[in-house]
């Protein structure tokens, strides 16, 4: 047998509403989401392994999350939309935490005393190679890989595909972060996309959470929720409230760079071209200067020469003074010694070869030389004749 949509929702509608065992139930769990609308207030409760949607039309107040409750009502199923909903005639709040809250502070509580929310290494925004780990197919993926392109175009981002949710979910999850800290990337981004708060729950996992803390790599975690904070936020580096943020925090606007690097190049030029004109008279002053320095010293310099040949030449000409004093007063000892002297009187020297005829060598038979003024002439002596001394 063939039946309609139409007629599957409400043969199941029919079989629900006409079972005496489902008619009225009690239930236990843990408020896991809660919201209002005017009077009537829908919430899920949940356990370890399942969760119930409910609403209820006379609650009064608001359900804190993490709070056990007791619903007391019957299951309604909407054959318009397909969901199946719990009526709750009555809410029993049990004001206690859920033992779900419970193990999760718990588990926080410890792993913040062993330093695993101490990560807060900085993010390198110019890296050239992003990691990273979520679904292949949600909006996440997408949103980072838009964001990040438009604002880096030359970035490199490779994806591990992981599941995000329900089960298997915390493990390759993990599987993921441990892959890009052995990898090449510069960051790696932990990220899912919207959804209920309780599908989370793979990112509060203990394996996780640690992985995420011994990564070799600086982790940004981007969960998808503007307000609710897991386990892996604060364990990773960084925490962005969404996937297009997480995007934002692991690059680098280029437009920004190169208008910011543009604007301090007419910067420096402005400050140069107003520095030149300084320079310059500087220069000029400084050349002014050095030449009047140059022109100072350069005449004092001529005056020392000036005045070191001056006293040079008094100097040389009080030599040659004295010398020349002291010439004529040899000349005139000279002229004064002169056997010529004697000569031009007429006297005559005598010479035996060579040697000056004196008295004591006079001897008969002595051939000498006799000079004259203006004669020479050689004689022998035939006769000695010697004067008394009286």
């Amino acid at each position: 047998m063939i039946i309609s949509v139409s007629q599957y929702g409400n043969l199941i509608k029919g079989i629900i509403d006409s079972e005496p065992i489902v008619s009225r139930l009690s239930v236990r769990g843990e408020v896991a989401e809660f919201r209002r609308s005017g009077e009537s207030a829908w919430f899920t409760i949940k356990d370890e392994f399942s969760r119930m949607s409910c609403f209820c039309f006379t609650l009064t107040g608001e359900l804190p999350v993490g709070e056990t409750v007791v619903v007391t009502g019957n299951p309604s199923y909407y054959p318009k939309s397909g969901n199946l909903s719990f009526y709750a005639a009555s809410v029993t709040r049990e004001n206690k935490r859920g033992d779900l809250l419970i193990r999760l502070n718990e588990l926080k509580n410890r792993l913040e005393k062993e330093g695993v929310f101490e990560n807060r290494r900085q993010v390198n925004r110019y890296a050239p190679e992003i990691g990273v780990v979520t679904s292949a197919t949600g909006a996440a993926v997408r949103d980072i890989i838009e964001v990040a392109v438009r604002r880096n175009p030359g970035v490199s981002i490779t994806v591990f595909p992981s599941k995000v949710q329900g089960e298997g979910a915390a493990e390759s999850l993990k599987s993921g972060v441990e892959f890009f800290s052995a990898s090449d990337v510069d960051t790696v981004i932990v990220a899912r996309g919207g959804g209920s708060k309780e599908d989370l729950t793979a990112f509060n996992d203990e394996a996780l959470v640690r992985a995420v803390f011994a990564c070799k790599k600086p982790v940004i975690s981007a969960v998808g929720h503007e307000i609710d904070y897991t386990l892996c936020d604060f364990a990773a580096d960084l925490r962005a409230p969404t996937p297009s943020a997480a995007a934002e925090l692991a690059t680098v606007d280029m437009a920004l760079v190169k208008d910011e690097l543009q604007d301090l190049i007419l910067r420096a030029q402005t400050v140069v071209r107003n520095l030149i004109p300084d320079a310059e008279a500087e220069i000029s002053s400084s050349a002014r200067y050095a030449g009047e320095v140059f022109r100072r010293r350069l005449s004092e310099t001529e005056a020392k020469l000036d005045s070191l040949k001056n006293r040079a030449v008094s100097a040389v000409n009080a030599a040659y003074s004295d010398e020349e004093k002291k010439f004529g007063s040899l000349c005139a000892l000279s002229e004064a010694v002169s056997p010529m002297k004697l000569l031009r009187k007429g006297f005559a020297a005598l010479s035996v070869n060579g040697e000056t005829l004196t008295e004591d060598k006079l001897a008969v038979g002595t051939i000498f030389d006799a000079r004259m003024r203006d004669a020479a002439f050689t004689a022998k002596i035939t006769e000695v004749i010697r004067e008394e001394k009286k």
